[in-house]
């Protein structure tokens, strides 16, 4: 799920607001934001809901202030709670500091429904549903299993989006295959794969990793394939897909050592044209 900017932004007092009539889009990226941002409060909520944690509970109102006792508290369902929670935060952090101009495009009404769908109820929430609403707590090792996704998945996402960020604002025009990218052509999915592979651990249910392959399937795999088919115009593309696998790093390349030439690096992307006929020659 991508980060964020207008490259027409213009400065002015003039608030905007999504388009109404029978043609209204949404911006991408308001959705996901919601959800990112909402995502601990709805754990929270799932967690009372369910009733996960013995509780001795008193509630008072002064000054518009909640106040609740909690006593034996779920350590499972508190890690997972921090898990995903969290994990909505590190997004706004990212959107705030190396926005995505991708999730800048707009939706049509019809397919922001389906979207808010996939994101929110029946889509990725449900994994907070499965999780919480499951009273048993999880062995050590599954929490180890679920921490140690979790943090390397966001760590991988994070830089990466970074790394890509400041390429293509200092250097734009050429293909990225350094750093993060140099094994991996899509770090930043992979980590995100990682990263819910972790929640999906939790939840223990067969039914958090049909929700995880039907956001692959249907957003994750058709947006890395699109952007393979740009990036294909480049000269050093085929060589850099031998060098690389899609979500983990080629091993093999990297202990031999593989780079590509830095002249084949130096050419920019070819025209629609010159790429078919690349293809053709091929």
């Amino acid at each position: 799920l991508k980060y964020f900017g207008h490259s027409s932004f213009q400065p002015t007092c003039s608030v905007s607001y999504p388009e109404v009539g029978p043609m209204a889009r949404i911006p991408a990226y308001l959705l996901i934001n919601a959800q990112k941002m909402t995502t601990l409060f709805f754990c929270l909520y799932c967690m009372w809901r369910y009733d996960n944690w013995s509780t001795t509970a008193w509630v008072y109102t002064a000054l518009q202030v909640l106040h609740v006792a909690l006593d034996n508290w779920s350590t499972t369902a508190w890690v997972y709670t921090a898990l995903h929670g969290s994990y909505g935060y590190c997004w706004m952090i990212k959107e705030s500091a190396f926005p995505n101009k991708a999730l800048r495009d707009t939706l049509p009404i019809p397919l922001a429904i389906v979207v808010g769908m996939l994101l929110f109820l029946p889509g990725y929430w449900n994994i907070c549903v499965l999780a919480l609403s499951n009273k048993e707590e999880a062995s050590g090792g599954l929490l180890f299993a679920a921490i140690f996704a979790y943090v390397i998945g966001i760590v991988c996402m994070m830089i990466s989006d970074c790394q890509t960020h400041f390429c293509l604002k200092y250097n734009p025009g050429h293909l990225i295959a350094e750093g993060m990218t140099r094994y991996v052509r899509h770090p930043n999915y992979g980590g995100e794969v990682l990263l819910y592979t972790s929640f999906c651990l939790l939840a223990r249910h067969w039914a958090a990793w049909l929700i995880l392959l039907w956001g692959y399937a249907g957003a994750m795999l058709p947006n890395n394939l699109k952007k393979e088919a740009s990036l294909s115009r480049y000269p050093a593309w085929k060589a850099y897909k031998k060098q690389t696998f899609m979500y983990v790093p080629n091993l093999f390349a990297a202990a031999s050592g593989a780079e590509l030439s830095k002249e084949l690096l130096s050419q920019g992307k070819r025209s629609e044209e010159q790429a078919d006929t690349s293809l053709l020659g091929a």
